[in-house]
């Protein structure tokens, strides 16, 4: 979690003490306030998903409510945490499709031009393995 941008927080102040008319106090006022409600959305939508874990915070003391912990530990922990690497994943491949597709635009575009050779730099691809999302028994 990033530090709250109190300048850009500023900024958005003087940019409202700026404005000179009231149409443009209105579309000042109505951009600041978007954007801070926004803000404080993700905020709020952050803290509710980091807060849930806090019951985690009490290792249980009978192995049926240890079993129970381990769950809700991959399910509120790690879970999330894999998110990251599943995004990732899935815009390298949309990356890799996209730029083989501009790979052959490219080939097209220069066989359409007379006497044209270009060279076209390597990428090498990595090799994606397809991640798997594991199912809580």
């Amino acid at each position: 979690m990033s530090e709250l941008n109190v300048q850009y927080l500023q900024s958005l102040e003087d940019h409202i003490n700026a404005v000179q008319t009231c149409e443009d106090l209105q579309k000042a006022v109505d951009t600041v306030m978007n954007a801070l409600g926004d803000q404080l959305q993700a905020l709020t939508d952050e803290l509710e998903i980091v807060g849930a874990i806090q019951e985690l915070l009490e290792i249980p003391n009978n192995l049926a409510k240890v079993i129970t912990w381990i769950q809700k530990y991959i399910e509120l922990v790690l879970s999330p945490m894999y998110q990251p690497y599943l995004k990732c994943a899935a815009q390298i491949a949309q990356l890799i499709a996209k730029i083989q597709q501009l790979q052959a635009t490219i080939m097209d575009k220069m066989n359409s031009i007379t006497n044209c050779s270009i060279n076209i730099p390597t990428i090498n691809f990595p090799e994606i393995i397809p991640p798997e999302v594991p199912t809580l028994p």
